[in-house]
């Protein structure tokens, strides 16, 4: 089964997730991590009104985050097994934000938009349908 995401859906996410962010959490910049991470991290940036926006592959992620001391977001589409964002855990002014976290990770992030209860795919609007049937 295939979770599809409409950009309504990605919207109402985005809302949710930046509610959290700015209850909580001053942030100077934000890491969206490629390719899941560019759009959401893109999308949560114009809410927040940050303008320091980087895009990073998740192999670089931790050299970079030594190399930005200050108070960093961290971005990417989904929390799925949390092997991705076992690589920012234990830096200090870091927080993560997802759009999805699936239910069973190994890594939640900070602030998220839903929780995707089962092992369904789910389908973001910014990937094409022959994305899907290679996976």
């Amino acid at each position: 089964m295939t979770i599809i995401l409409t950009w309504d859906d990605i919207d109402e996410m985005v809302v949710e997730t930046v509610k959290w962010i700015t209850e909580e959490r001053r942030i100077d910049t934000i890491f969206g991590i490629t390719m899941g991470g560019i759009i959401p991290a893109t999308l949560i940036a114009k809410q927040l009104k940050i303008d320091n926006v980087m895009f990073i592959g998740k192999e670089s992620i931790q050299q970079a985050l030594r190399s930005y001391p200050i108070y960093t977001l961290v971005v990417d589409d989904i929390s799925d097994t949390g092997e991705t964002l076992s690589n920012v855990i234990g830096f200090g002014n870091v927080s993560v934000a997802t759009l999805c976290v699936r239910q069973g990770t190994h890594v939640w992030p900070n602030y998220y938009g839903r929780i995707i209860k089962d092992k369904s795919w789910v389908k973001f609007p910014w990937e094409r349908e022959d994305e899907i049937r290679n996976k």
